[in-house]
């Protein structure tokens, strides 16, 4: 990576107004999101980029309706790093230390409050500006290049979406401060309601003991680019089990909270011989120790009675889920009669050859090796978690799919499986939307949890490790942003229990298509939906009127941007205009909606697809606008677009 441009001369007095200007390149983003250090916001204005440097307006963090323009100078930009993948674009810039001290000064910020900007801090979310636009354009591109070709590197998505995560303050999963205060300002708890920001709760869920109280803050979670928190995880898997699975899979599974990882793996801060006796206990193992502060998440249920162990983990504000497989098998079962089999093995050939130098011996690196990424992050470093290697754990790339050499053959005791019979065995699965960082901690934590509570609920001694619990992280659908991880969980699980895994031979390759994009795209809406069946469900009487948050998809179908709109319109204009296109109404054998936007006003434009009289040429894409109920959605009237 080219060195950061250095330019300790720069005065505080050479600070320019950046404005539109005449001539020369420029470029204008609309960004959904706008980091500030860890001072997060939703923008109001577009970011202007021109020669001069870059303005970007932000809310006083002292006076949230005085809007600031943030002039950061040609010469204070040292560094520029971007994603221009249309998915997810993304920009982290990195400026001089002046400019953090005029932008904390600008914008009142302070470090006591977690909102804070410093280039030169050694906390990651401290130290750079993230721009989350809505599209880069070829133009905004070429611009960016030109300008910043000294100073600006290309990422690609895992390393974009690596940056990302380690910028995310430590408490991130929350909505920040002034996001929360601004959106709650919409919220109305009736006639009554003596402070309308207040947050207020929504439901418990289920009702009674036990229930998990949601609020509007954690509904709020629910917008755009919003990271989903522990209650609304906590809550959807709790739907699942009481609403979702059949009586025989509630039955055989249980769902941890999102605290059980985090406890199990933390030191308490404040250890004394009272609260906290096995702490200061030499003669405990580390997992001994670790078992003891989870020991009474279990106190009324018996984990090796179920076939399903599902524990949600959250590590450096990433989302991803542990599922732990047939931990009371002994061996592998078939499928189909239950019988107990041995599997035919297959042992991948050896191609990490090593070369001597001296006395240096060098391996050259696997492909899964290269594509992982370091994460410094000093929330990593203090979690109490096994020591393991990552032959631990089965890391499916796409080696996997290589040529490998069958062992010799041995005379089994047992018979052995056929070659397509689906079996089950003892395995703990790791669902990460983010592949190439290696969970073997995780499993081999697990697998000492599982000896440590098998020995106290079942009174005997059995030892889990990678021979008889084998670990292992299915190829599965990716994430394509940067904050939809704890959908991707949640659908992790629905789709288990949903569409099975039909054979656990490892590494498991039935995955890959489980499900598609949209399906995580829509489920914002979805929850936010669900959330309001079940308060008019348990609730009735009640008057509140939750935020108004927007989603990336209106009544499940994906929402277009402006610039995607324009995009698309400009396509259409290069297209050819000698089509002859045919003649209809606007019914419903015009063919189905593939557009729709809700504009500001509340009106939803679609798209239809008209064709020529030959049937085999989808020529123009005719707009239409059908003004609808902002509440019900229901079409009211038709008229074509001007």
């Amino acid at each position: 990576m080219p060195k950061f441009r250095n330019y300790s001369t720069f005065k505080e007095a050479s600070r320019d107004e950046i404005s539109p200007a005449l001539q020369g390149i420029e470029a204008f983003l609309n960004c959904r999101t706008i980091r500030i250090g860890s001072y997060r916001y939703t923008p109001k204005e577009k970011v202007h980029i021109s020669v001069k440097g870059i303005k970007i307006v932000a809310p006083s963090l002292k006076n949230e309706s005085k809007d600031v323009a943030i002039q950061i100078q040609f010469k204070e930009i040292v560094k520029i790093l971007v994603h221009f993948g249309k998915g997810l674009p993304v920009i982290f810039l990195y400026t001089m230390n002046k400019c953090g001290i005029f932008i904390r000064k600008a914008l009142d910020m302070v470090e006591e409050s977690g909102l804070y900007y410093n280039p030169t801090s050694d906390e990651d979310p401290y130290k750079r500006i993230t721009l989350l636009p809505e599209v880069i354009t070829d133009e905004t591109k070429a611009a960016l290049k030109t300008l910043f070709h000294k100073a600006i590197d290309e990422l690609n998505v895992k390393e974009a979406n690596e940056i990302l995560v380690r910028t995310c303050p430590k408490e991130s999963n929350n909505v920040s401060k002034l996001t929360t205060k601004s959106m709650s300002a919409s919220i109305s708890s009736g006639p009554k309601s003596s402070n309308p920001a207040e947050i207020r709760q929504i439901l418990i869920y289920p009702p009674g003991k036990g229930g998990i109280p949601i609020n509007t803050e954690d509904y709020m979670c629910l917008a755009q680019d919003q990271f989903l928190n522990d209650v609304i995880i906590d809550f959807y898997l709790k739907y699942l089990v009481h609403d979702i699975l059949t009586h025989i899979q509630r039955e055989k599974t249980h769902i941890f909270s999102t605290f059980f990882y985090k406890r199990l793996t933390t030191k308490p801060s404040k250890v004394n011989r009272n609260s906290n006796p096995h702490e200061w206990d030499s003669s405990l193992t580390p997992a001994q120790k670790r078992h003891a502060r989870v020991k009474t998440w279990t106190k009324n249920v018996n984990i090796f009675e179920k076939d399903f162990i599902v524990v949600p983990i959250n590590e450096n504000c990433h989302w991803f889920v542990a599922i732990i497989c047939y931990a009371s098998l002994d061996g592998c079962r078939s499928m189909i009669d239950n019988r107990t089999v041995t599997p035919q093995e297959n042992k991948k050939k050896e191609r990490r050859s090593s070369m001597q130098i001296g006395s240096t011996t060098i391996t050259p690196l696997t492909k899964q090796e290269q594509l992982t990424l370091n994460c410094d992050s000093d929330n990593l470093s203090e979690r109490d978690e096994a020591e393991a290697e990552d032959s631990d754990l089965d890391m499916q790339c796409d080696s996997d799919e290589e040529e490998t050499e069958k062992q010799p053959e041995k005379k089994p005791e047992i018979p052995l499986i056929k070659k397509n019979d689906p079996i089950k065995q003892p395995c703990i699965l790791i669902f990460d939307s983010l592949a190439g960082a290696s969970r073997s901690r995780v499993v081999a934590t697990l697998r000492d949890y599982l000896t440590c509570e098998y020995q106290a609920k079942i009174s005997k001694s059995k030892i889990f490790n990678k021979d008889n619990m084998k670990g292992s992280c299915p190829k599965i659908p990716q994430q394509n942003n940067f904050t939809d991880c704890g959908l991707y969980l949640l659908q992790y699980v629905e789709q288990f229990f949903k569409d099975p895994v039909s054979d656990y031979t490892l590494p498991i390759k039935q995955l890959a298509n489980w499900f598609d994009e949209i399906v995580v795209t829509r489920k914002r809406e979805e929850i936010s939906k669900l959330l309001k069946t079940l308060m008019h469900k348990y609730n009735p009487d009640s008057h509140l009127h939750l935020p108004d948050i927007k989603f990336p998809t209106l009544n499940g179908v994906l929402v277009e941007t402006e610039e995607q709109q324009e995009d698309g319109a400009d396509a259409d204009n290069k297209g050819s205009t000698s089509l002859k296109i045919q003649k209809c109404d606007l019914k419903d054998a015009d063919g189905p909606i593939i557009y729709v936007k809700q504009t500001s006003t509340g009106e939803m434009l679609v798209k239809r697809n008209f064709v020529d009289t030959s049937d085999t040429i989808h020529a123009r894409k005719r707009m239409i606008r059908l003004t609808s109920d902002s509440e019900n959605r229901s079409v009211m009237q038709i008229k074509p677009k001007v």
